[in-house]
């Protein structure tokens, strides 16, 4: 998936719902950054997120952590602990942080989803999909304090080492999640960026990408073939440029923002613009909305946004 787009690049049984492991922690970690203000805030670890099993950073009863440390525990060191701790910061229980996941799920589009813990051990009840997983850590994305520690190799003030092997064997890797149970298999979920050289005169662009594989026994080699190959056959295309006038019904109106979306070379002469005039111009900010513009590629819609008053 290209990331500001949610374009899907290639899909393979995307939408089929599976264990995920660990990689439930970006959905946890996202979920504890939109409901919590202070990330630096001191929690005390409840005697209920000490000892669980699997994965762990060994939090005891009683000790104090900030959010933030309890943040890159999680995201590091995959520690189960840790989840079960930042819940406990957020709702009353893990059963009722497991409704607000589900909550900010919706949020991301995931609809095909279903958590039930804030950590992934395997609960029959507790899935996601490929797809899924994209939308996810696309929104997780957008938070500055998210692509800190994802994209961190080494966390000092824990003496805490990422996981996420990716992230020094991938050139542009710049964050991701592990995960593996004996149900769920390996899984990873991983974002890439690299500025592409668009064809036709365009001008350079970042192009951000997320693959995720779920029950992959070759995690990491079948991640680095999804990104190659997607950078190598896909550009960052500027389908409309910021100050670019276009003559409307009510007058000529001008683009606010440049827009960009990935396509393959031989997709852009199928992209044909519709201009919808506005009857009833309104004005926003004081800039008057006169008309709107659709983007089709091949007669899919792929972008909608309007036009204002020169």
């Amino acid at each position: 998936m290209e990331q500001s787009s949610k374009r899907i690049l290639y899909a393979y049984s995307s939408d089929k719902a599976l264990p995920i492991a660990s990689t439930t922690k970006i959905l946890t970690a996202l979920t504890v950054i939109e409901n919590t203000r202070n990330q630096d805030k001191i929690v005390t670890v409840p005697q209920e997120a000490a000892g669980i099993e699997g994965s762990s950073v060994y939090l005891k009863a009683g000790e104090e952590r900030s959010i933030k440390d309890l943040l890159y525990g999680l995201m590091l060191r995959s520690g189960n602990d840790c989840a079960a701790a930042l819940a406990l910061s957020v709702a009353p229980s893990q059963a009722a942080f497991s409704s607000l996941m589900n909550y900010t799920a919706q949020k991301c589009g995931a609809l095909k989803s279903n958590f039930v813990n804030p950590h992934g051990l395997h609960h029959e009840k507790h899935y996601s999909t490929a797809k899924d997983l994209c939308y996810i850590m696309a929104r997780a994305m957008n938070y500055p304090l998210f692509r800190e520690i994802v994209q961190t190799k080494y966390y000092e003030p824990c003496g805490w080492e990422n996981k996420n092997k990716l992230l020094t064997q991938y050139n542009g890797c710049i964050g991701g999640k592990t995960g593996y149970t004996k149900k769920a298999g390996k899984c990873l979920v991983s974002v890439a960026k690299r500025q592409n050289s668009p064809e036709n005169g365009q001008e350079e662009a970042e192009m951000t990408l997320i693959c995720s594989v779920l029950n992959c026994p070759t995690t990491y080699d079948r991640t680095k073939t999804l990104f190659n190959d997607a950078f190598e056959r896909y550009q960052m295309y500027k389908i409309l440029s910021s100050g670019e006038k276009i003559e409307t019904e009510n007058g000529v109106a001008m683009v606010k923002t440049d827009v960009f979306y990935p396509l393959l070379t031989e997709e852009i002469p199928l992209l044909e613009r519709e201009i919808v005039p506005v009857h009833t111009p309104f004005s926003p900010k004081n800039e008057k909305i006169i008309a709107q513009i659709k983007i089709r590629l091949a007669n899919h819609l792929i972008f909608s946004g309007n036009l204002y008053k020169l």
